[in-house]
């Protein structure tokens, strides 16, 4: 190793070691970087920021930057960045780690730390940081700091290796651990972009910069990892060696998933029964809302059904997507003949048999074209036996005499051209779920139903909207509000972009979900239920210097959402 002595050479050369994982992230693809401030993460943060082709956004909150993260990993399908610093910082990533864990979202988190010489001895700002978030990543590797034995190079692979396990075989968190020594940073020094020999060769010797030679002469990254690529044909043969007569989809996330979806449906000649988050519903007269399915059989005590035919007491069903709002819905699927098609996650929460096949869905639209796709004679017909179903689609089709349906109705009728939405846990996605009947132009639609956890929802939608890049509507309960205003702060970072974004909050006097979940207790001890019932959020907005509205009755929501904005939080109250 060369010998550098000064601390300003230290320093630099610390800089330059963060400066090469920005260098890569951005070969990699990596647009939006979360910083928070911290001095441990300062040369982190210091190279990062200094990136032209990196989007770095600076925010306060561990919490909220690492599920405005998530929020732009989920909606545009690349890795999204956090740096933090150390002790509780890392701690506070915990939240949105979990969401893209169970919800395979590829997330990188650098998280700064203190060196070998300073663990377990007391210093400041210091806990077992590296055990913190290992158990729901994908990948971590507990990086050594610059002037040790770990070379430029195992930097540079350890980094191409997180990525690629960010995205496949399956998405989710990634984390390098980075032990950052002092001194931390050198007086009036930024790392000057594309990084070349002759700023490297002065901290770093020629052995160490002998294998990156050929990375510093291109724009390629270090080790590019391909994943395999699963064979189309297969999958369909045993798709169609199945005969299914329905398909059931959960959550999908990108156009290549709902198209592969809608010319699987279209080639099989089944109906699609749909959740809401596959953004499916509206994009053809053959998809039907998921929770369909559970209203097919006879109503108890109902003299009009009495003489309808019996459902067919099984169907052969092909499950695709991810999961459903409703959890009926897998309880009715656990009763029929299933075929799963999944991308590596277990959701199979019923533990009913079925047969498992795991291959990426958007494989079938690239590998075989939709004019390859048309029906086959042994499945043309397959629709007869789930009429009863279709018939029970149609006959449920919402209207909005009710208020909560008035409200989804609303954000239905006057959404601008084109929205995407987010919706909020735990009411606000159920009540979109139950009534939305869907618009061909809007096909974007997510909500963190990973863990499903109220917190972070905010700073997801934001993060949701910088990936977009489209008019947003977020919807989100009282509850789910309180629990994240402080990424109400984010709503600046969307000041750059022309398309609106539209903040909905629910405020029902506080967690009426566990009223339509059946809790009887709610009603005796409502104290330990309903939580801290806000009447009015307009002082939140005049914190963060938002536009604030509110809507007492359904045409003021309908005139608030026709009329032209940039950003905004309505508060609707009836």
């Amino acid at each position: 190793m060369k010998q550098i002595s000064t601390s300003s050479s230290l320093a630099a050369r610390q800089l330059l070691w963060c400066a090469l994982l920005a260098e890569e992230c951005a070969r990699w693809g990596v647009q939006h970087v979360f910083i928070c401030p911290g001095s441990r993460s300062a040369p982190l943060a210091t190279a990062f920021a200094a990136h032209p082709a990196l989007r770095c956004h600076v925010h306060f909150d561990e919490r909220g930057a690492a599920f405005a993260a998530l929020g732009v990993a989920r909606s545009s399908l690349r890795p999204a960045a956090v740096i933090t610093t150390s002790g509780t910082a890392v701690a506070n990533l915990l939240p949105a780690v979990l969401e893209a864990y169970e919800d395979a979202v590829p997330l990188l988190l650098l998280t700064a730390d203190r060196p070998p010489e300073l663990r377990n001895c007391g210093a400041n700002q210091t806990c077992q940081q590296n055990t913190l978030l290992v158990s729901h990543c994908r990948f971590f590797f507990d990086v050594p700091p610059h002037n040790s034995v770990c070379a430029p190079a195992v930097l540079l692979s350890t980094l191409d290796e997180a990525l690629a396990k960010s995205l496949h075989p399956l998405a989710g968190p990634v984390q390098l651990n980075l032990q950052m020594r002092e001194p931390l940073l050198a007086a009036n020094m930024d790392p000057a972009y594309p990084l070349a020999l002759p700023q490297l060769g002065k901290f770093f010797t020629a052995e160490e910069l002998a294998p990156l030679r050929q990375w510093l002469r291109t724009k390629e990254c270090y080790l590019p990892l391909a994943p395999a690529v699963s064979d189309a044909q297969q999958v369909l043969q045993h798709i169609r060696h199945f005969q299914p007569q329905l398909l059931l989809c959960g959550s999908l996330r990108s156009a290549p998933q709902q198209q592969a979806v809608l010319a699987l449906s279209h080639a099989l000649g089944v109906s699609c029964f749909a959740d809401i988050c596959s953004g499916l519903r509206g994009q053809s007269t053959n998809v039907f809302a998921a929770h369909a399915v559970l209203q097919s059989a006879p109503s108890k005590g109902n003299p009009t059904e009495k003489n309808k035919p019996p459902p067919p007491a099984q169907l052969r069903v092909l499950r695709v997507g991810g999961r459903f709002i409703h959890p009926q819905v897998e309880i009715w699927c656990a009763a029929q003949l299933t075929l799963q098609l999944t991308d590596g996650r277990r959701i199979h929460p019923t533990h009913a048999p079925r047969r498992i096949l795991v291959a990426s869905i958007e494989t079938l639209l690239k590998e075989l074209p939709p004019p390859s796709l048309e029906p086959s004679p042994s499945t043309a017909t397959t629709t007869v036996p789930t009429a009863h179903l279709q018939t029970a689609a149609a006959a449920a089709v919402p209207q909005p005499h009710s208020t909560d349906a008035a409200k989804v109705a609303a954000v239905e009728t006057y959404a601008p051209y084109g929205s995407a939405l987010f919706l909020g846990n735990s009411l606000s996605v159920r009540l979109f779920d139950q009534h939305w009947r869907g618009r061909p132009d809007i096909t974007a639609i997510a909500a963190n139903r990973g863990v499903s956890g109220i917190d972070g929802n905010i700073a997801t939608a934001v993060g949701c909207a910088l990936g977009w890049q489209r008019p947003t509507i977020a919807v989100v309960g009282d509850q789910t509000a309180l629990h994240d205003l402080n990424s109400l702060a984010l709503l600046h970072l969307l000041n750059e972009q022309t398309t609106p974004f539209t903040l909905i909050l629910l405020n029902n006097g506080g967690g009426r979900i566990f009223e339509q979940l059946g809790h009887t207790a709610c009603t005796r001890h409502p104290e330990v239920f309903l939580g801290v019932q806000l009447k009015d959020f307009s002082a939140a907005a005049r914190l963060w210097d938002l536009p604030y509205r509110r809507a007492h009755n359904v045409q003021e929501l309908a005139r608030l959402l026709k009329k032209p904005h940039h950003h905004r939080l309505l508060e609707v109250t009836f």
